[in-house]
């Protein structure tokens, strides 16, 4: 009797672990498969199996690229936030990198604003640093950015599918029902959010495979994967990951086969895999956590954790939501009845995606299946928010998901297992005869249901004034596609012919091609629109310096309008006084900005002052500021390090000389000519964050904060020059240590790899 440990298997493999059910290598127990076993002419095993995988992945390569066509052919452009947010973020970058600087600081938005401490900048994405001055022209980059991100999405799915055992077809209706889920067409326009998710199925899938293949390699893999989506990536659901990964890990091993200490091990070693992700995403991550919450934390009041009412109840995924999982068309068209934004709305995976997974629990098992069940049921009651309780007590015990506002992008955590789970339950039913059985029963009963389904919405429907032919296009689709499903599966069930379940098989992945294609057309409104405001944007010139007056809200809103692009100034390097921003101020963009002295703040970049005051408590600046105008002396309010001059207010331009000499967003160069006398303090309405220094006449100085958001300076009487300088402290030599760990992450992991395959050479299991 050998004394040798046993080696537990995945939950969701055969167990060769990989979810064949044919002969299997000396490492699964069965017979050793050996060279020469194959007929004459036909090609080795392995070489078979990796040509059906290639084939597999250059066929969701070529519907991906068919499917995008429009966005990376520019014959679209995207909506809502995309176009007002992330393409003008990209096209700043872009300028940045093409002038030859990094874009940290955004001199047209906000009075100022720090660029690269806003966590959704794509400044760092290495995708981002390619394609930005590659391509000819901003949005040529941006619909390439989108649309790579995207397809990259259905590969990370196709390797978590076959971690779970997907044979290639069911591995290529995984990529499909993933990357054409309605996470993505609904929210498409997010495109932080699409760059995270594109890279959180390759987490889960290379961290779930190092568990069970023991490999340091692949979990080092699985860091540099979380630490890419955290690039350009949407925070809140990067830091959820963490927490999504570990239950995950721990779950699978718990409902492995492993038994005892070795159970033991199995959970110890799932433990290892999350410290080792974490290291390496923080380490990725560590130029943008650092810029945020210490950059950030003094420029916005954003940077802390939401209100708890806030986080746990805006905009999440509703039970009546989920009519989307089967008819997604039917809740677009109730949009109006939902209190969370429509983007939010879209669970879709594919009509047959729920039946395909229950297959696959039953092939496996519900003891070797639970863990998913549980993981995806968990994570669906948290993107329901606060209504189900279990959001709740997440804000209370694991504290990144404070910073999480829409509750319904928790959805791509349970969005993700039922698509690989629907691929991995394909290659089981096609594999196994009695399974195509009790698929073929479990489908008249989801067919069943569906048409039950439908009766109550088409009723829900008729009583909102929605066209009988709106109906059949909500409804047929979906009704049509678990027809067809059902006939092919029994048709393959009929009789035990490995023909015919190739047929079936191959007959349900084109209805799933089918299904999310018209899923992806018929929610387009929630995707793109016809090409307009990007394309005026480009062929709009404003020869504009960027010292010139900001325009004001009302002017920009008004010219924002007739562009169809809110953050147009970033793409034409215009200053504004506020703009479409995220990092907020309470004060300044609920108060300054609203009042008299928004006037101020269009007109008036540097002015010298002979008089000053210390401060008030936080809070009262804005109400003595409100109500002043570009007519009226500005008051100067400065800080405990400034000094305080009794003079008299005066209006800006008015006493003194300043002169802008240079003025680049990082570097501003003034000459003063300030009169005899006490001296004075150089006032601005630009925007202070930590990271900008001072020099005066060559010699370092105090940068002050004058009345509250602005920056400034103590200077003597005389002739001098000041020069402004952005260097936040700390961004190179992390970026440096991001660099370091990404590279080192990727070369190490498959290094270690590449030694453990020559040790072990891979199975040549069919």
């Amino acid at each position: 009797m050998s004394t040798e440990p046993r080696r537990e298997r995945p939950p969701g493999t055969d167990p060769d672990g990989r979810g064949s059910r044919g002969p299997r290598s000396p490492r699964g127990g069965g017979r050793a498969h050996r060279r020469g076993d194959e007929p004459r002419g036909a090609l080795p095993a392995f070489s078979r199996r990796s040509a059906l995988w290639t084939a597999a992945i250059a066929g969701y390569l070529v519907y991906a690229a068919a499917l995008l066509s429009p966005i990376w052919l520019q014959r679209v452009e995207p909506k809502w936030d995309a176009v007002n947010y992330f393409y003008p973020a990209f096209a700043f970058t872009r300028d940045a990198l093409l002038d030859g600087r990094a874009p940290l600081w955004d001199p047209f938005t906000n009075c100022g604003l720090p660029f690269h401490a806003d966590p959704q900048a794509p400044l760092l994405d290495p995708l981002a640093l390619l394609l930005a001055p590659a391509a000819p022209s901003a949005s040529q980059g941006f619909a390439l950015y989108w649309s790579i991100h995207w397809a990259w999405a259905g590969l990370g799915a196709l390797l978590l599918a076959f971690a779970l055992g997907a044979g290639p077809v069911g591995g290529l209706v995984a990529a499909i029902a993933y990357a054409f889920s309605g996470f993505f067409v609904g929210n498409a326009q997010h495109t932080t959010w699409i760059v995270t998710a594109s890279w959180l199925p390759w987490t889960f899938g290379l961290a779930h495979l190092a568990l069970f293949r023991r490999s340091w390699g692949l979990a080092l893999l699985a860091g540099a994967a979380a630490g890419l989506s955290a690039l350009g990536g949407y925070p809140g659901l990067v830091s959820f990951q963490v927490f999504a990964l570990a239950l995950w890990l721990f779950a699978a091993a718990a409902a492995s086969d492993a038994r005892g200490a070795d159970l033991w091990r199995s959970l110890a070693r799932a433990a290892a895999i999350v410290a080792v992700v974490t290291v390496v995403l923080v380490a990725i991550w560590a130029p943008v956590l650092h810029a945020f919450l210490t950059h950030a934390a003094q420029y916005t009041d954003r940077a802390g954790p939401l209100p708890r009412e806030v986080a746990n109840y805006q905009n999440p995924f509703t039970l009546r939501a989920a009519v989307s999982l089967l008819f997604p068309r039917a809740v677009l068209e109730l949009r109006d009845t939902f209190d969370s934004d429509v983007s939010m709305l879209d669970g879709y995976a594919g009509a047959l995606a729920l039946l395909l997974a229950a297959a696959w629990v039953r092939a496996r098992g519900l003891r070797r299946a639970w863990w998913i069940v549980a993981f995806a049921a968990l994570m669906f009651a948290v993107s329901l928010g606060g209504a189900a309780g279990v959001r709740t007590l997440l804000y209370d015990l694991v504290p990144p998901t404070r910073y999480m506002r829409h509750n319904a992008g928790f959805r791509i955590f349970w969005i993700l297992p039922l698509a690989a789970a629907a691929g991995a339950g394909l290659t089981a039913i096609f594999r196994r005869a009695e399974l195509r059985r009790w698929t073929t029963r479990a489908a008249v009963a989801w067919l069943a249901g569906a048409i039950a389904l439908a009766v109550w919405v088409a009723s829900a429907l008729s009583r909102h004034d929605v066209t009988q032919e709106v109906v059949a296009l909500a409804l047929v689709p979906g009704l049509a596609v678990v027809a067809l499903g059902c006939a092919a599966i029994a048709w393959a069930a009929g009789a035990p012919s490995a023909t015919r379940a190739r047929a079936g098989l191959t007959i349900v992945a084109l209805l799933f091609a089918g299904d999310l294609a018209i899923h992806v057309h018929s929610q387009a409104k929630t995707v793109w629109t016809v090409p307009g405001a990007i394309a005026e944007l480009e062929r709009t010139s404003i020869a504009i310096p960027a010292t010139a007056r900001r325009l004001l809200p009302a002017e920009q809103e008004a010219l924002g309008i007739q562009l169809g692009c809110l953050n147009y100034q970033q793409v034409l390097r215009l200053p504004v006084v506020e703009g479409y921003v995220t990092m907020t101020a309470q004060g300044f963009n609920d108060g300054l900005v609203q009042s008299r002295f928004a006037a101020v703040l269009a007109a008036n970049r540097f002015w010298l002052s002979p008089h000053t005051s210390e401060a008030p408590p936080a809070g009262w600046e804005a109400a003595i500021l409100s109500n002043v105008d570009a007519d009226s002396p500005v008051p100067v309010l400065v800080d405990g390090r400034g000094p305080v001059l009794p003079g008299d207010p005066v209006r800006p331009g008015t006493y003194g000389g300043v002169r802008i000499t240079s003025f680049a967003p990082e570097r501003v160069v003034l000459d003063l000519d300030v009169p005899a006398g006490r001296g004075a303090v150089l006032a601005s309405t630009e925007r202070y964050a930590p990271g900008w220094s001072a020099e005066i006449d060559g010699a370092p100085a105090e940068v002050l904060r004058v009345n509250r958001w602005f920056r400034g300076a103590a200077v003597s009487a005389g002739r001098h020059r000041v020069v402004f300088q952005y260097q936040p402290r700390g961004w190179w030599p992390l970026v440096a240590l991001s660099a370091i760990a990404l590279v080192l992450s990727v070369v190490g992991g498959g290094a270690l790899m590449v030694r453990n395959a020559r040790r072990q050479p891979p199975s040549s299991v069919a």
